[in-house]
């Protein structure tokens, strides 16, 4: 540790010990509010020889322990007042509170403690050594601020300090009022004359004590800005939006002027996580809420920083505003240390506007109110389709969409709305015929194309210099045209003339060109630019004022080696040329990007608050964005909020339902069954039956699913196969894909309720879990069907409600499991019938479901039926009263709320925000869709529910290691990411925590995390377990605080004086000091980049063994975080920490996805196993935990929960029907899931060859699903054909049919031709 002194030095987060080296004097005042003490120290001027000695002191400077430390015993302990103003209550400083309460003690210091804002805290203050009333008299004399007030405030301590009594009286300041530059009272008529004639209006509101203060340069800065773009700026200070008072100001001054687009640069929220919105009064304008934000640090700090803002600043300015539905538009302004004020001996610190960030969020702003002031008719608007991987078979990618039908119900319902779409596709099929048309007319003919004509290699670093250098006369160059028509048979594409990209090219900052060109060389050299037109041609469509696109390629396809030798890739030409497009030659109003998600807002650049370098915002520019979302993904939604300004409309997941599994599979149950009637009655036939079953699974790989071989004792191995053919059977799968717009109808709609339903929510009844309160009412008592041993023998009671819904033989657990599922399928869909039609929503409110929620069920519910006595349901007949009353509800409003959403965004209207999550895991409160998701408090992680989540996660993690291996797991790998942590508030954290043994520390009330505590080993009852935490990027952007956590939980046990055994931790730290290393526990990709690497290298086939892909991985991932490091080149610490991993750890959160519906699972633990493997030699143990069903997480390892998703969905004829009713999406999930296990067979031993033989009889031998793969997406049958070939020639499959390579090879010949 070293330390700094903190004069002159850069304002950062307090993570460096500073030494503030102030002077004793009479009154010591510490303030989190920069304001406050520059306020003070005018104040203490004014009051000329009678003012006290006084310092002043920023509590910014005063987060490290040290440097509290070292201001208490210089400062204070000679002093004769400290007054504390604290934020966020005595947890927000737990040490600085507690060590100055000692002091004071010691040293006869009086004390006065107080809130650093307008709420009241009793608790707070009792810790005051003055009198309590004082204290609380001398707090409001501060909150009321001004000259007059602070000058009394210092008048009142110097009085407590020479024994008289202070005068307490504060003169009263409005909470809120009008501002203007250079006006005294200004009055809204004399704002009004202010403005442009009839221009839009954009309030621009900020906190009094900035006015109070005369800290008000970026509010001038934005009100001169607005005024150059047309706008009516009307700055509004308030002392918190919170205050009924300045609520009220706001609203009654809203509905004066009309709003259209609003600025806000105060931070919290109005809402609070958990409760029901009710809306604040920034959105009662019904307009955009563009978040500004005046950061807390330097200018130089965050032109620096890859994270952008500190973890104080994302929590309070970004994090907190989303829950109250605001866009983040970007940081304006900074702290400038202005002057030294030797009086005080403090620096008086101002905002500091910084001019393109005032410009680019004033332009946003011109751009929201220009949106909603176009009529329908004249607004043009671009649909963006993702293509990743790029290629006509992934077109329209989004996960859990089918993206071409929702673009067409999009294209209809704008349409209908009154837009201008003449011509735009009716249908799915139809969006994907024009722009796969599209997407061939972007490639020039080959003789004509950039990289045709360039031999050199791609891999190859540019020159820094264009090739051509930016033409001198521009119009000149225009007047080149595009040239003439081409003649190589393609449709005909947008263009974007070179002249038109080089003046865009030109206004990017030089550093920016240089490095394009470093990497792409020239805009000539894209494969997107056709030379004899001397213009790039894009993958764009235009149907009267809307445009419906491709998005372009990032540029890893084109240089899959660039994936770890250039994380931070830049974006090709042809990227920026087709934003340009939009954004210069059509003159996009908006753009929807459909579905998640695309490449714009993974380009490299700042986490959040961009600056001119970044490219995300290079592309999109200040242009008003909506992106429709699945509900589920908060994180990588949140990034698309932060890094694009993205208005979210959140959709809903796929249906789910049960798998139910394949004919093979039921044939081999039933001689399961057939077998165990046998075995009492005719045991020579029961021998000759369990040779039987046993033959024909081996014949199908269920013995290496299974881990039998006919070897076996046919007792353990028939256990063994009943066990897993029920565990396929209730997985619950995909049951097709969201449509947005569309709720489910029909039995998925009863399907998906039931899903729903199955796990409990909450405390009353109605959330109860719809099976266990049916198991219960039937009389199955101690029987948990969310935790059953599915092979155990059935010995409870048979209740005639469950034996008359399957005539199927009841003799296992799993049976009556399965008789559970079916008469909780018959009870919704008599319960819940659908409706005819769902209303659409209106600021998010369902008050028909709220209402009905305590309607009796009457005739709804059939009572089962035992030994002929009717039987009561009471407790299923709550939880199906929730059902029909709340969830269906929700579910049946979500489509049409959906649809709502999107034209409410692009009419520049304000999109009600609703939480987000995964509906299946108790997140019902998600529901209905169609809402402006956020995301949690990132200072509640690890949440205390994912706190005992995460303890008996981390317990089942070492019981299962301990069972496999006969020992306790020394080190684990855990890979974290930052979508799953927002979704469960931290369970990832928690476990990382629970294995090394120290436990979060909650703040009562708030429910923040505000310390931690070292377990003993007497109550962890297992060693401690190191963990190699590798983060993925969006967790570094949105969880500083818990790197943090993790970094000083590791540094805590690494510090205590354990056996080797118990604490492998402190061995390894006490191993690397010796050495003079670094301690690194937590690893990610460098600042700035995302992801592992081995995408690109995958998925264009880009290496030739698993060591590559390990190599990529260790190259993309060897950057270390810690407290004060934010990505340290640390290869050899990550090393070093892998080659002592006993096992890799991945967990699913939810069963709306498994972990073949994505690369990201292979990536991750995939990447990390193979790097173990490549330094250890051998391959680690992977476990996949599943805690979906939070009451009962299991742990797997990779190999069996392949297994199951290869039975339960992929092979599923179930699934795959679901997916023949989506077209060309549908095939593409297909050839999705082909991929995805190749991944996985690339990076881990986990696959098996029969694995493959499933896939490939179920999607290529089957002659009905080929002929539709065929018709539908005849690019993803060639490429799916590819794949098989692949994995056979690099020996990951041996094809049991001896035709399968050449029916493969001419398939693809075939498929191309």
């Amino acid at each position: 540790m070293h330390l700094l002194k903190a004069q002159g030095q850069p304002i950062g987060d307090g993570t460096e010990a500073v030494d503030l080296d102030l002077s004793p004097a009479e009154i010591v005042i510490v303030s989190a509010a920069d304001t406050e003490i520059a306020g003070l120290a005018r104040a203490h001027a004014a009051l000329g020889a009678a003012a006290p000695s006084l310092r002043l002191a920023s509590l910014q400077k005063l987060r490290h322990n040290m440097s509290v430390d070292l201001f208490l015993e210089k400062t204070v302990a000679r002093s004769r007042l400290l007054v504390l103003r604290l934020l966020g209550g005595a947890s927000y400083w737990p040490y600085g509170v507690e060590e100055s309460a000692r002091i004071a003690r010691r040293h006869g210091v009086k004390l006065a403690v107080m809130p650093g804002c307008g709420n009241a805290d009793p608790d707070l203050i009792a810790r005051s050594t003055v009198p309590a009333a004082e204290a609380e008299a001398l707090w409001r004399m501060l909150v009321e601020g001004g000259p007059e007030n602070l000058a009394a405030a210092l008048r009142a301590c110097r009085a407590w300090l020479d024994g008289g009594a202070p005068a307490l009286d504060p003169a009263p300041t409005p909470p809120a009022g009008l501002f203007w530059p250079g006006m005294a009272a200004p009055t809204l008529d004399a704002i009004r004359e202010c403005w442009p004639e009839s221009a839009p209006v954009a309030p621009v509101v900020f906190y009094r004590a900035q006015y109070q203060a005369g800290d008000v340069a970026p509010v001038e800065a934005m009100v001169d800005a607005l005024s150059a773009r047309g706008l009516g700026a009307l700055p509004i200070y308030v002392t918190s939006l919170k205050d009924p008072a300045a609520a009220a100001f706001v609203c009654e001054t809203f509905a004066a002027v009309r709003p259209d687009v609003v600025l806000n640069s105060t931070a919290f929220a109005v809402s609070k996580p958990g409760a029901t919105w009710e809306g604040s009064p920034l959105d009662s304008a019904d307009a955009p809420v563009l978040q500004l934000v005046f950061a807390g640090s330097d200018r130089a700090t965050w032109e620096g920083s890859p994270r952008g803002l500190g973890a104080r600043d994302l929590a309070m300015a970004v994090a907190l505003p989303e829950i109250d539905g605001r866009v983040l538009s970007r940081a304006v302004a900074f702290k400038s240390a202005g002057r030294f004020d030797p009086a005080t001996e403090t620096e008086i610190v101002a905002l500091e506007p910084v001019p393109d960030r005032i410009a680019f969020a004033a332009d946003l702003a011109a751009n929201w109110a220009r949106l909603r002031r176009t009529a329908r008719p004249e607004r043009r608007v671009a649909l963006i389709l993702a293509n990743y991987p790029t290629g006509a078979a992934r077109l329209a990618n989004g996960v859990g969409l089918d993206t071409p039908e929702s673009t067409a119900v999009m294209l209809d319902a704008l349409k209908h709305a009154g837009y201008a779409a003449d011509g735009a596709p009716r249908t799915g099929a139809e969006v994907v015929a024009a722009m796969t048309a599209a997407l061939e007319g972007s490639t020039p003919c080959p003789d004509r194309s950039g990289a045709a004509a360039q031999s050199r290699d791609l891999y190859a670093p540019r020159s820094t210099e264009m090739h051509d250098a930016v033409p001198s006369d521009m119009e000149a160059a225009e007047q080149m045209g595009p040239g003439s028509p081409l003649r190589c048979g393609r449709d005909t594409s947008a263009e974007l003339s070179l002249a038109a990209y080089w003046r865009f090219l030109s206004a990017l900052p030089a550093r920016t060109r240089e490095k394009i060109a470093a990497r792409w060389g020239g805009p000539e050299d894209d494969p997107t630019f056709d030379r004899d037109a001397q213009a790039f041609r894009l993958a764009l469509r235009r149907y009267g004022n809307l445009v419906l696109g491709v998005q372009p390629s990032r540029g890893f396809d084109l240089d899959p080696k660039a994936a770890h030798h250039d994380p931070d890739l830049p974006p090709p030409h042809g990227h920026l040329a087709f934003y340009c497009w939009l954004r210069e030659s059509f003159g996009a109003h908006a753009i929807v990007h459909v579905g998640k998600h695309g490449n714009l807002e993974w380009l490299p650049g700042k986490a959040l608050a961009l600056s001119l370098e970044c490219f995300p915002e290079i592309a999109l520019g200040p242009l008003p964005h909506v992106y429709p979302f699945i509900v589920n993904d908060p994180g990588e939604g949140t990034s698309a909020k932060r890094r694009s300004a993205a208005v979210i409309v959140d959709h809903l997941t796929p249906p789910l339902a049960r798998a139910e599994g394949a004919a093979a599979l039921r044939e081999i149950e039933t001689l399961v069954d057939e077998y165990a009637e046998a075995e009492g009655l005719d045991p020579r036939r029961a021998k000759a039956l369990a040779k039987e079953i046993l033959a024909r699974a081996a014949d199908l790989g269920l013995d290496r699913d299974c881990g039998f071989s006919i070897a076996d004792d046919p007792d353990d191995a028939l256990t063994k196969l009943d066990a897993f053919l029920c565990e396929v059977k209730e997985l619950q799968v995909r049951n097709g894909l969201h449509v947005f717009g569309r709720s489910p109808e029909g039995r998925k709609r009863a399907e998906l309720l039931v899903a729903l339903a199955r796990s409990p929510r909450g405390p009353s009844p109605g959330d109860a879990s719809l099976l266990r309160a049916l198991a219960a009412d039937l009389g199955l008592d101690g029987f948990d069907p969310l935790a059953a041993e599915f092979s155990a023998r059935w010995e409870g009671p048979r209740p005639e409600a469950l034996a008359e819904v399957s005539d199927e033989l009841w003799r296992i657990a799993g049976d009556t499991v399965e008789r559970l599922e079916a008469l909780a399928l018959r009870l919704v869909e008599e319960a819940a019938p659908s409706s005819p039609s769902s209303p659409g929503l209106t600021r998010g409110s369902i008050p028909s479901a709220e209402k009905d929620r305590s309607r009796p069920m009457v005739g709804r519910v059939k009572p089962g039926h035992d030994d002929g006595r009717g039987l009561a349901l009471p407790a299923g007949a709550a939880v199906l009263r929730e059902i029909a009353t709340v969830i269906a509800p929700r579910v049946d409003a979500s489509g049409a709320a959906e649809i709502d959403g999107l034209l409410r965004a692009l009419d520049g209207r304000f999109v009600p925000p609703g939480p987000s999550g995964a509906p299946t895991r108790g997140r019902l409160d998600a529901l209905p869709t169609g809402r402006n998701f956020f995301a949690l408090d990132p200072r509640s992680a690890p949440t205390e529910a994912a706190w005992r989540l995460g303890c008996a996660a981390a317990d089942l993690l070492c019981r299962r290691h301990f069972q496999d291996n006969g020992e306790w797991p020394r080190r684990l790998a855990i890979s974290a990411w930052g979508t799953a942590n927002m979704r469960t508030g931290g369970d990832d954290v928690a476990q990382a925590l629970a294995l090394v043994g120290v436990a979060p520390q909650w703040e009562a009330g708030s429910s923040r995390v505000v310390g931690l505590e070292v377990l003993p080993l007497s109550e962890l009852r297992r060693p401690r377990v190191d963990v190699l935490f590798r983060i993925s990027g969006f967790f570094r952007d949105a969880f500083p605080f818990q790197i943090d956590l993790i970094d000083e939980a590791v540094r805590l046990v690494g510090a205590l004086d354990e056996d080797a055994d118990s604490n492998p931790i402190a061995a390894r730290m006490r191993e690397e000091r010796d050495g003079g290393r670094a301690s690194h526990a937590i690893f990610g990709a460098r600042p700035g980049a995302y992801g592992t690497g081995l995408a690109p290298l995958l998925n264009e086939g880009a290496w030739e063994t698993r060591k590559d892909l390990a190599e990529a991985y260790l190259a993309a991932s060897g950057f270390a975080y810690a407290q004060g490091t934010e990505g340290a080149p640390a290869r050899e610490a990550l090393e070093a920490m892998a080659d002592g991993v006993d096992a890799v750890v991945q967990t699913q959160d939810a069963r709306e996805f498994d972990l073949l519906d994505s690369d990201d699972v292979h990536e991750f633990a995939g990447g990390l196993s193979a790097a173990v493997e490549a330094l250890t030699g051998a391959a680690p143990a992977i476990y996949h935990l599943d805690t979906s069903r939070t009451e009962t997480p299991s742990v797997r390892t990779l190999a069996e929960e392949i297994a199951v998703v290869v039975r339960a969905r992929a092979a599923n004829p179930k699934w795959i029907a679901a997916m023949r009713g989506h077209g060309h999406k549908g095939a593409a999930e297909m050839l999705a899931t082909v991929r995805n296990l190749m991944g996985f067979a690339a990076t881990t031993d986990a696959v098996g060859s029969h694995q493959f033989d499933a896939l490939y009889d179920a999607y290529l031998m089957d002659r009905d699903t080929r002929g539709f793969v065929a018709a539908a997406n005849p690019a993803a049958l060639a490429e799916m054909a590819r794949a098989f070939l692949e994995a056979e020639r690099r020996g990951l499959w041996r094809p049991k049919r001896n035709s399968a390579h050449d029916d493969l090879a001419a398939l693809a010949t075939e498929t191309v031709q």
